[in-house]
């Protein structure tokens, strides 16, 4: 028996489904086939169907099948593979609306390139993988953690050059860690972390500050926190707190670039993209704007995927979109500052500031009470030349966003101040990705003690909530 299944993606697959009746219909596949074929809106001809199935059914149907027919899901190939079954995979592509990018290609060729299955890159292709299938012999999954290190070692070595490339080349090098991470979570932000901070993570008994944002990740799925990390659906979150007042005017808002109706914006504006932190565009003279630029810059953002194996799962939940805001300014000719409220378990207990000298970025970190810490240093050196103004609002602002953390074990509230008014700028649960070099490592270890996490109670329940997601 064939099994074919399309996951549960928001996309239909249309193309596959098609095929599979094509090669019936020319005698090529004579074996019995069933399908599981989600949002697909073409309704098989040759063979049974259904839209969506049990985790009970779709077990049964793995372990009855011969062979397996599936897009890129790399947790259903995995255990497939496990099961020793015959599993041919076949990618969604963005230009027939089948996914937003092409990373499914990657994967494909990654699985095929272990020689664990059989790819069919277009359609084209499955008759010809459908007559391999049989008569190939293909590699057993081992489930070993020390060979899956290993073999994560040595292609580090060979090609670990890709914090100096684009995030579309990164996820490409990264792809072993996104198989991993899909295998293994743990294990995946366990090497990360190693490479990064030099020091093993502790999951069991986490003492710093970037040891819990992974835990974090791994175990806390709050359901707000994909809503409130995209920059478009926060603003109902911040308007169900009461605190319409302080987001920034919203201009525009859509989902195609084309749309945005230049004509009408106003001389000085900011571009952004949704779902990340750095799809921005401040426009400051609409007369010199580059307009076609600006739609493809867009048009890239909005098919950028944060790379799995980092662990952010809430990111891009959300479908993301395009918004255009009003333009912020700081007052007499000062710098707009951008304070940075660090809450846990709902309080303030610290705040950084972004400062530019010369160029290069610095990171200036305070208490609570906006005290400075001269020898702290959160990613980027400190800066004690530019004078970086305590708000007059400070104390507002500090209570607002100790409101807004309530819902959250930690999360980072972003305020401006200009013209005597506050107003919001994001939110932001795991900075860094938890990957951050704090100095001294003794801070790291005190934003640590800041952060207490279930540890004790529901550290089962916890687990099991991971499992459900994943």
């Amino acid at each position: 028996m064939i099994f074919v299944t399309v996951g549960s993606q928001k996309f239909q697959f249309n193309r596959l489904l098609e095929a599979i009746d094509n090669l019936i219909e020319k005698k090529v596949i004579k074996d019995k086939v069933f399908a599981q074929v989600g949002v697909s809106d073409y309704k098989p001809k040759n063979y049974e169907y259904v839209d969506y199935m049990t985790q009970d059914e779709f077990n049964k149907k793995i372990n009855e099948c011969d062979t397996l027919i599936t897009h890129s899901g790399t947790g259903v190939i995995v255990n497939s593979v496990k099961l020793g079954k015959k599993v041919i995979g076949v990618p969604r592509l963005a230009k027939y609306g089948e996914h937003v990018d092409d990373h499914q290609v990657q994967l494909i060729k990654e699985f095929a390139e272990l020689n664990f299955i059989e790819p069919a890159y277009e359609m084209e292709d499955l008759e010809k993988a459908l007559k391999l299938i049989n008569k190939k012999e293909y590699n057993k999954y081992i489930s070993n953690t020390d060979t899956i290190v290993e073999s994560i070692e040595k292609f580090i070595e060979e090609k670990w050059f890709c914090m100096s490339m684009n995030n579309l080349t990164k996820n490409v090098i990264l792809t072993p860690f996104n198989i991993l991470y899909k295998i293994s979570p743990s294990l995946d932000l366990k090497i990360l972390f190693r490479l990064k901070l030099g020091y093993k993570l502790d999951l069991k008994n986490p003492i710093t500050y970037n040891e819990k944002l992974q835990w974090i990740k791994l175990y806390d799925k709050n359901p707000l926190m994909t809503k409130c990390c995209d920059k478009f659906a926060v603003r109902d979150y911040i308007k169900s707190k009461g605190y319409k007042n302080i987001l920034n005017e919203l201009i525009w808002e859509g989902f195609n670039p084309e749309d945005i109706p230049f004509d009408k914006l106003p001389k000085q504006f900011v571009i952004k993209v949704t779902h990340g932190s750095t799809f921005n565009i401040i426009c400051t003279d609409k007369d010199k704007l580059d307009q076609k630029d600006v739609i493809k810059k867009c048009k890239k953002w909005l098919r950028a995927k944060f790379l799995p194996c980092y662990g952010e799962w809430f990111y891009g939940v959300e479908k993301p979109r395009v918004i255009v805001e009003k333009y912020l300014e700081g007052d007499n000719n000062l710098p707009l500052f951008d304070y940075k409220f660090f809450c846990f378990n709902g309080k303030v207990k610290l705040i950084y500031v972004d400062t530019w000298k010369d160029g290069d970025h610095h990171i200036n970190a305070y208490d609570e009470n906006f005290n400075l810490y001269k020898d702290v240093e959160l990613g980027y050196p400190t800066d004690t030349e530019t004078k970086v103004i305590i708000p007059k609002a400070f104390d507002e602002m500090k209570k607002i966003a100790e409101d807004l953390s309530k819902d959250f074990l930690h999360v980072r509230v972003d305020f401006y101040y200009t013209h005597e008014k506050i107003y919001f700028g994001e939110l932001t649960f795991t900075k860094g990705a938890g990957f951050g070099k704090i100095k001294p490592y003794e801070f790291d270890v005190k934003m640590g003690n800041w952060l207490k996490l279930p540890l004790d109670k529901g550290g089962k329940k916890w687990k099991k909530r991971i499992f459900i997601f994943w």
